[in-house]
């Protein structure tokens, strides 16, 4: 990456903070509504397991993770942090 921003010479514009922070970033939003759409899709057709995973950071803090998997693949949907409740199915559930 750095050899292809060297190739394009000193006249390469710097993106400014709000470029990045605006424009980029609702690029990436609508980049990532394209590629979940195809999902929906498969879900609305084969259907979607939930997943959910806790751990425990360095802080002891216990972070549970929730996952939709579906024949196109695995989707990160949130993370929550747990520690302030017993890690029941109910809770999970109501998350």
């Amino acid at each position: 990456m750095i050899d292809a921003i060297g190739a394009c010479g000193s006249d390469l514009p710097v993106p400014s903070y709000h470029e990045i922070r605006v424009p980029f970033l609702n690029k990436e939003v609508q980049y990532t509504e394209k590629f979940l759409q195809d999902h929906k899709l498969q879900w609305s057709k084969h259907g979607c397991s939930i997943m959910s995973y806790a751990w425990t950071n360095q802080k002891q803090q216990c972070l549970i993770n929730f996952l939709l998997s579906s024949p196109v693949g695995t989707i990160f949907v949130k993370s929550i942090d747990g520690s302030n409740f017993v890690k029941t199915g109910e809770k999970i559930r109501d998350a």
